[in-house]
């Protein structure tokens, strides 16, 4: 829906369940991807997951040095979170769409996003057909998550380790006994 193409840069803020998938698929896409990460430990997978910039956001330089430069920034961080910072980053008709389970309020100055024409956007999941386009173009390019099967004993550890922000991939949880 927002057009991302060969060419163009994206940034995925949030390297976990959601964000290591949007990092993969929009590097399929021929974009220049950027992780956008509180945790400098996740550089590494990132680039493996085909970012060419890792960007730490609590690093006030990383984060001026990409001023204006996005066209779109794929929010997958869960939690609240302050999406200030990230308004910046877009260039002229950039858009910072929303795919995660924000839990947040938003305070930002309206001229920030008028200035420079910069959108505000959310998505969900898509519709059947658009889900079975995800899953072809998934596997013409070779895209599965990367994932760790876990039991229900170890649903706790998976949640601190998602709430520390040292997830990088999927949890998976097998119920068999």
């Amino acid at each position: 829906h927002w057009g991302v193409a060969a060419g163009m840069r994206v940034g995925i803020i949030g390297v976990g369940g959601l964000g290591h998938m949007g990092i993969k698929l929009a590097h399929a896409m021929g974009a220049e991807v950027s992780a956008l990460t509180r945790n400098a430990s996740k550089a590494d997978v990132a680039k493996e997951y085909g970012a060419t910039h890792v960007i730490v956001s609590k690093d006030e330089v990383q984060m001026a040095k990409f001023a204006q430069y996005f066209d779109v920034l794929i929010d997958t961080a869960p939690g609240a979170h302050d999406i200030t910072p990230y308004i910046d980053l877009l260039k002229l008709d950039g858009s910072l769409v929303m795919v995660g389970p924000i839990q947040t309020t938003f305070s930002f100055v309206a001229s920030d996003l008028m200035a420079k024409r910069r959108s505000i956007a959310g998505s969900s999941i898509g519709s059947i057909a658009e889900t079975i386009e995800m899953l072809a173009f998934c596997v013409k390019h070779d895209i599965y998550p990367t994932i760790e099967v876990i039991k229900p004993a170890q649903i706790q550890d998976a949640w601190d380790a998602m709430m520390a922000s040292k997830m990088d991939h999927r949890y998976v949880i097998d119920f068999r006994v």
